[in-house]
């Protein structure tokens, strides 16, 4: 697909906002197709990590699962038709959320919105849930210091603060002017991975229902829902990365939570580094 393809697509994507861009119009008409058995959240557990996937990513999920999903609980949540569930590779995995509807990147918003609604139903008693995209590095040894050092935070990420919105039709990223008039965000938590007190799931759940549907998800969740409408605090940590090291040294990347951009392979190979790194720091 060309690039040029690709952003009068995405431009496109967007037209379903200028029906509706009410949550509960969205959400009516989407079923969930699966999920865990079992959900893996107990009492106090300390952090559910929810990763927002695609269907065809079956080498990212397989990837994750054999890296740092051996340490630390971990959900996948993606979307389909009910037709192509039988298609879906590792269907029979105990890890993942699946919801019937079209799954690209101009429906993350939902898509997250789906997140908490799951979340909230069935993993509020967890201390955090950690939204993160399925080419992160995660290290729970650093993860596990954060939520033991904040135990009590309303969200915690890396914080972007007066934020200019992107207006250009050809980016990703492209938030149009009748969809958010205001040309800079005064603050919000960065989608590659950004962890909510499990008390506010359903709070939070409950007010984007009020909150009129943006395309771009962290500026929504973190930003419209959590911070403007229900005044909760978002609290900066820069462990939990936008940018990777300049230096690739393990010591470099044992010092973060999180770490963008990795493929499936790389994500195998600095998690053995990890590893090894975990055993000469104790």
């Amino acid at each position: 697909m060309t690039h040029v393809t690709e952003n009068v697509t995405a431009a496109k994507n967007l037209n379903h906002f200028r029906k509706s861009r009410s949550l509960s119009d969205y959400l009516q008409e989407i079923r969930l197709l699966l999920e865990p058995k079992i959900a893996p959240c107990k009492d106090n557990m300390p952090l559910l990590v929810m990763v927002t996937s695609a269907p065809s990513h079956t080498e990212q999920r397989y990837a994750i699962r054999n890296t740092w999903a051996t340490r630390v609980p971990t959900l996948f949540i993606l979307g389909l038709s009910g037709e192509e569930l039988q298609h879906l590779n590792d269907r029979h995995e105990d890890d993942l959320i699946v919801y019937e509807f079209k799954d690209h990147y101009q429906n993350l918003t939902i898509k997250v919105a789906l997140m908490l609604k799951w979340a909230s139903e069935e993993c509020s008693s967890v201390n955090y849930i950690l939204k993160t995209d399925d080419d992160m590095l995660l290290n729970p040894w650093q993860l596990e210091t954060i939520v033991h050092d904040t135990p009590d935070a309303d969200l915690i990420g890396y914080k972007m603060v007066n934020a200019e919105l992107d207006r250009r039709e050809s980016s990703k990223w492209h938030m149009p002017s009748w969809l958010y008039p205001e040309e800079f965000v005064p603050e919000y938590l960065s989608g590659n991975g950004y962890m909510i007190n499990g008390k506010h799931l359903k709070p939070m759940f409950l007010a984007a229902y009020e909150v009129p549907l943006i395309n771009i998800e962290d500026i929504y969740i973190t930003y419209l829902v959590a911070r403007r409408k229900l005044g909760l605090k978002l609290t900066h940590e820069p462990r939990l990365s936008v940018y990777r090291p300049w230096l690739p040294l393990v010591s470099s990347y044992w010092e973060l939570a999180s770490v963008h951009g990795f493929t499936p392979p790389e994500l195998l190979a600095w998690w053995s580094e990890l590893l090894d790194m975990s055993k000469n720091v104790k």
